[in-house]
């Protein structure tokens, strides 16, 4: 489901001014699964915790993902409390597997 830009869409989706939305830790677990390194390498991901409010008056997650290889390690805010939102796109320098065809 796709929903207008916000402000933070100036930011690049996965930062503290931008995080990824979805809807509660399920709709966290969902998105980082389905994500992808830009190779197409599995990733893993831990949750660091909360961190504060973001954009839209929220508390946002922090989580950090790597990949086996060591090309990808990151940090991606998001955040849990839009219950009709379900990010597609994939944070900058990943992919998402449904991007290529379930992966």
């Amino acid at each position: 489901m796709n929903n207008p830009p916000l402000m933070s869409d100036e930011h690049p989706l996965g930062s503290a001014r931008n995080p990824v939305r979805c809807f509660q830790p399920t709709g966290e677990r969902l998105y980082l699964e389905n994500l992808l390194g830009p190779q197409g390498q599995p990733l893993h991901y831990q949750r660091i915790g909360s961190v504060g409010h973001g954009p839209h008056g929220t508390v946002l997650d922090l989580y950090h993902v790597t990949s086996a290889d060591g090309v990808v390690d990151m940090k991606i805010h998001m955040d849990m409390y839009h219950l009709t939102y379900h990010e597609e796109r994939p944070v900058p320098g990943l992919r998402t597997r449904d991007a290529q065809g379930g992966g």
